[in-house]
């Protein structure tokens, strides 16, 4: 288990999210739930979407107040509604992450009173997308990073690598480089380094003495790639710390 002294810093801070309940939210004409707020931003459930980086007329509504501002729509993805008892409501929802953009004075007093009255904040992990095509090992090494306070999200499709790295904007890429045999994750690695999007993004590879030829280790250094021989939370920690405090020139 990891040192529960030795954990990852944080990634940033943002304003804490508060839940809200019984609230109403209304952007542009589209009118949902008002899941969350904080001193910068909504999450709004709703049935329809709205485009991402449009800005649009918000009201925050409840029985006892109503807050008249403007939103930035940053993320509209489909969601899945959880009811109580674990059942999942069969119906197509969106969730819209919205940025305040005009915020009056006497607007920015209702939120603080919608956030208890003070405005906290709260430290965001690092996004660590995992590459590892065996679950066994992805299963062990997810619940490595897990503990150490990583937000993960893991793939086995070499294929699908771009666009997990674009979608959960990883702050860093984790790869099970478990055989030279093997050549999908290898091939994974060349991709992540080959695609504009991609590649400056730090790389940490996990791997063994015996998927290291003589040439491996100068052809990692060359991709500016991290390596780890075995999975020990702490020598994964160490190469991710060194990974994400030295950014690519």
């Amino acid at each position: 288990m990891p040192d529960p002294e030795h954990r990852s810093p944080p990634r940033l801070t943002r304003s804490a999210r508060v839940p809200t309940l019984g609230m109403r939210a209304r952007i542009n004409d589209v009118t949902g739930d008002l899941v969350n707020v904080s001193a910068t931003g909504a999450l709004i459930r709703a049935r329809r979407a709205l485009g991402v980086c449009t800005e649009w007329p918000l009201v925050l509504d409840s029985e006892v107040r109503r807050i008249a501002l403007s939103g930035r729509v940053v993320r509209c993805e489909s969601a899945a509604v959880e009811l109580p008892g674990g059942a999942i409501l069969k119906r197509t929802v969106f969730a819209l992450g919205v940025v305040f953009t005009a915020v009056s004075s006497a607007a920015m007093h209702n939120i603080v009173q919608l956030c208890g009255g003070t405005l906290k904040v709260e430290a965001l992990p690092h996004r660590i997308l995992l590459v590892d095509e065996d679950p066994s090992s992805s299963g062990a090494l997810t619940q490595t990073l897990t503990d150490l306070r990583y937000e993960v999200r893991s793939v086995a499709d070499a294929r699908q690598v771009i666009d997990a790295a674009k979608d959960c904007r990883a702050d860093a890429v984790v790869i099970h480089l478990a055989s030279r045999w093997v050549p999908s994750m290898w091939w994974a690695l060349e991709v992540l380094r080959s695609d504009p999007a991609t590649a400056r993004l730090p790389i940490v590879a996990v791997t063994t003495a015996d998927a290291l030829d003589v040439h491996r280790p100068q052809y990692l250094a060359e991709r500016k790639v991290h390596i780890v021989t075995g999975s020990t939370a702490e020598a994964l920690e160490a190469a991710l710390q060194r990974a994400l405090q030295l950014p690519l020139a």
